[in-house]
């Protein structure tokens, strides 16, 4: 077999991290433009908003993450088997929080600034400093200095707990435990709140319930991780399975606009499931995207990070700046705004991190 997984920077998946990124910060400026259940137009039978229902985004980015974990497990487990779990464990969160640090401490410190000058109190200051470290989804701080943060908090405490039982038992963990901890949790989740995208001050048995959203969509991951390799392991017919994942996209975006579809919550987990399933196979559509148009979508999937979290600044100022425009264009213009931060950002880091490593080369050399 040439190939067992789509992973070698995979542009379709760098892409979508753009568009998913993108249908989260569309709900967020929905609820703050908008309204919560304002409806643009009604088709049929269809009401059709400014993606009232975008927060499926996140799920796609908690797959991910349990995706890419499983495969790490695997990876480590060919090469040397288990060793010393819990440090490894601390190791790899200490990574992931390390990785998208700096742009929240930057976003992070922008928003202190701007609540100082709002005439804000010192105590939401000093309450809510143990988010600087991730923290505000053990419940030791009420709120973050970047709300939107809550993302990485819960995936970080979801992942302390999953990934070393993914490395004690990589098999057991992907073909049973993976599963049944995602179906449950997610259907817990859905029966006792209705939806996915309505839980951040929500808590079930004293924990956020964001965290078991995130430790039910890794699990699924890790889960699709497995199921893919024994795709890989078997001939398909290629033509189909793309049309399945493209035709998952479709009915993912259209359920992100419709007024109801965030009743159908638990069929949009599955076609976002289905979609990274297929796409990290080897029968994905990575492969047949040219090199300059794939440079672009990784491009794309860079930014989608710091697009999320600086949206936060723009929903600050956006009462005080942006509250005269008519209700399409303040949306245009806060995204604009918004890609072009990220991009700024992204320019910023690169040539931080550049000057960084040749700092390093040079004092080795010395």
């Amino acid at each position: 077999m040439s190939k067992k997984f789509n992973s070698s920077r995979n542009t379709i998946l760098e892409l979508l991290r753009f568009v998913f990124a993108s249908y989260v910060i569309f709900f967020h400026l929905d609820k703050d433009v908008l309204g919560p259940d304002s409806v643009i137009v009604s088709l049929w039978k269809a009401d059709i908003t400014f993606f009232r229902n975008g927060f499926i985004g996140v799920e796609f980015f908690f797959i991910l993450t349990g995706l890419f974990m499983a495969e790490k497990v695997y990876k480590l487990n060919e090469l040397e088997g288990p060793k010393k779990i819990g440090e490894e464990t601390i190791d790899y969160i200490f990574r992931k929080a390390k990785a998208v640090w700096p742009v929240f401490a930057v976003v992070a410190v922008i928003k202190v600034v701007l609540h100082i000058l709002g005439g804000g109190s010192t105590e939401w200051i000093i309450v809510n400093f143990p988010s600087l470290f991730f923290l505000q989804r053990t419940g030791l701080c009420p709120r973050s200095y970047v709300y939107e943060s809550w993302y990485i908090s819960s995936m970080l405490i979801a992942l302390s707990v999953l990934y070393p039982l993914c490395r004690k038992n990589y098999q057991l963990f992907t073909d049973l435990i993976a599963p049944v901890i995602g179906i449950m949790f997610c259907g817990i989740l859905i029966s006792q709140f209705g939806n996915l995208g309505t839980l951040h001050t929500h808590k079930l048995f004293y924990i956020y319930a964001s965290n078991y959203r995130a430790a039910s969509d890794i699990a699924l991951g890790a889960f699709c991780f497995g199921l893919i390799r024994k795709i890989n392991d078997r001939n398909w017919n290629r033509r189909v399975l793309i049309s399945i994942e493209l035709l998952c996209f479709i009915a993912i975006t259209f359920l992100a606009v419709e007024f109801k579809g965030r009743n159908a919550c638990g069929l949009l987990v599955l076609l976002i499931f289905i979609m990274v399933m297929i796409e990290y196979s080897r029968y994905g559509l990575s492969d047949n995207v040219p090199k300059k148009t794939g440079a672009v979508f990784t491009y794309l999937g860079r930014i989608s990070l710091p697009m999320y979290l600086v949206q936060s600044v723009f929903r600050k100022i956006r009462p005080y700046v942006f509250d005269s425009f008519r209700y399409r264009t303040q949306i245009i213009v806060l995204f604009i705004c918004i890609v072009l931060s990220a991009m700024l950002l992204d320019i910023i880091f690169n040539r931080f991190s550049a000057l960084y490593k040749n700092k390093r080369v040079t004092n080795e050399n010395v």
